[in-house]
């Protein structure tokens, strides 16, 4: 198993340029993978640091589609790397899964990261992002049953987001000693 370097940027926070240039400096640097988000208004899974980089972006006027326009042009620059694009399922929804799954796709999205998505409830979704060939992560927790992780990684492609500690993200700087 080969280690890999996955970062995380909120697009528009706290600029549209800004996004576009961190993204750049952080494929220059080796990144891997780079998870973009869609900033939201309720972030539920988000600690304050993301809650406050989505009210920054939020602030600024930046909507689902611009974040795939800004991923467009981070693709236009020539960056080859997978793009994994983070959002909460609400503006997924409202924007209509079809049109939202086509669009990253057209965009040169990788796959989907939908924190508050379980399992169970991502059939529609998963029709699409099969027909369109893109992956949609599944999370695990280091309290997910054998049951649960074999269900998981039956639904997987690509990776498992290991969700390492319960609450939300950025409120602790230790890990689970399950891991």
């Amino acid at each position: 198993m080969r280690k890999i370097l996955m970062t995380h940027l909120y697009f528009g926070d706290p600029s549209e340029e800004f996004s576009l240039k961190l993204a750049e400096t952080l494929l220059i640097g080796g990144v891997d993978i780079l998870e973009v988000g869609i900033p939201y208004t309720d972030p539920v899974c988000d600690g304050e640091v993301f809650q406050r980089a989505c009210k920054r972006a939020l602030s600024n006027g930046m909507t689902p589609l611009q974040v795939l326009k800004g991923i467009n042009r981070i693709r236009e620059k020539g960056c080859k790397n997978p793009i994994y694009l983070t959002s909460y399922f609400a503006p997924i929804y409202k924007i209509g899964l079809k049109k939202f799954v086509t669009a990253a796709k057209s965009t040169g999205v990788t796959g989907l990261i939908i924190p508050d998505l379980l399992l169970e409830e991502q059939q529609n979704l998963r029709r699409l992002t099969d027909k369109y060939s893109l992956s949609l992560i599944q999370f695990a927790t280091v309290y997910s049953t054998k049951k649960r992780l074999k269900e998981i990684i039956q639904a997987s492609t690509n990776f498992i987001y290991c969700v390492s500690l319960p609450g939300v993200t950025g409120d602790r700087t230790s890990y689970s000693k399950l891991l």
